[in-house]
């Protein structure tokens, strides 16, 4: 028996929905050591929030490019920036595939800089569209774009492979596989410590908030705020909002909720205690992406802060109901939601729309194949 040599991995990380969605990946790469050599560059977008995820997963990354400091948060500057130091990453380590996921700066970045170098590009889920450029801004650009430049594409659902298949990507190159996020969730279950949070009260339902888009900051954003302070004088309930770092959002945040009654505003969870308070939640009102996944498999009622989703399989499920982000549709859906809640009308349970937790092991067979580490 003949093993072929080596083939070089590079993950892209930059968020912390990419951290999570990409440990999964990484740990089953590790586990074909014989097949793979796999290491993590980590551009540093959100190098706190993502450094808590990989060390909840025991990983570490290889590389830290440290892009937030210098690129201040504006797009331009940061695709620049991670273009130069993506480059200069791929010249050092020469692997023979990039994997980056979803549709972030860091992913299309890493991407572009991969199909510079003529190096095979792996987009782990591939697939998702709104189909408005400009509703989710930037994303829905990045996702639509990282399809024109991926080698192999990583579809969580049939509809993504659809939509794919739409825009003339070749069958072959698409593998159906799950959503590598409810492997982390699944593993994330059997690792987490199951305690109580000290805002727990017998009788008083949890709404738990996130909000952090960027078509969510500015006026919108204080809109919202002034819905969730509205919907804090419903009796019997605790809005707990784990707040995102990002400057256009935790200085207003606690300039307009802080210190209220039945609203509790948190610094970002770890990524095992956020699991632990989603099971603990009665209802969610956000804006993420990831949550809408999570939501399927821990069968939790979703409220979704915006105008479209790349997650229609979410909302056809029954967990997700989009409200738009305008204060009169937040409220009006928030406070319906709640007395069905209150009534013990919310029911929806778990779902496998978004996979059973093999993603990984799917991709990993998948490059397996495509990257010809086949035994001979």
């Amino acid at each position: 028996m003949i093993l072929p040599a080596l083939k070089k991995i590079l993950l892209i990380i930059g968020t912390r929905p990419e951290a999570i969605k990409m440990a999964p990946v990484y740990l089953a790469l590790q586990q074909a050591y014989e097949f793979f050599e796999t290491k993590i560059c980590l551009t540093g977008q959100h190098r706190e929030l993502a450094e808590e995820v990989l060390d909840f997963f025991n990983i570490r990354a290889d590389y830290q490019l440290g892009i937030m400091e210098e690129s201040r948060g504006d797009l331009t500057l940061l695709t620049s920036l991670l273009l130069a130091k993506l480059s200069t990453v791929l010249e050092e380590f020469e692997p023979d595939c990039v994997l980056v996921q979803g549709d972030t700066s860091s992913a299309f970045s890493a991407a572009l800089a991969a199909f510079y170098a003529g190096i095979k590009i792996g987009h782990v889920e591939a697939g998702l569209r709104t189909f408005d450029k400009h509703n989710p801004f930037p994303e829905e650009f990045n996702r639509v774009a990282l399809s024109r430049m991926a080698d192999f594409h990583f579809a969580p659902t049939a509809l993504a492979r659809h939509h794919l298949l739409h825009e003339k990507i070749p069958p072959e190159n698409i593998i159906v596989c799950g959503n590598t996020g409810v492997d982390a969730l699944l593993e994330a279950k059997k690792r987490r410590k199951d305690t109580s949070f000290p805002f727990e009260r017998e009788g008083r339902k949890i709404l738990l908030t996130t909000i952090h888009r960027r078509e969510n900051q500015g006026t919108v954003f204080e809109g919202i705020c002034s819905t969730l302070l509205k919907l804090s004088h419903r009796k019997g309930w605790l809005i707990v909002y784990p707040v995102h770092p990002n400057s256009n959002i935790y200085p207003i945040a606690h300039r307009l909720l802080a210190n209220q009654p039945n609203l509790l505003l948190l610094d970002p969870l770890p990524y095992g205690d956020f699991i632990q308070l989603l099971l603990k939640s009665d209802l969610i009102l956000t804006d993420s992406g990831g949550i809408q996944e999570e939501a399927t498999v821990l069968g939790k009622p979703v409220l979704l802060v915006r105008k479209s989703t790349e997650r229609s399989e979410a909302v056809g499920s029954g967990h997700v109901k989009m409200v738009g982000n305008e204060m009169e549709g937040i409220f009006w859906e928030g406070s319906k939601w709640m007395k069905k809640a209150e009534k013990g009308q919310l029911h929806v349970g778990a779902t496998a729309v978004f996979g059973q937790g093999d993603a990984s092991k799917q991709i990993l067979n998948f490059l397996k194949e495509r990257l010809g580490t086949q035994e001979s």
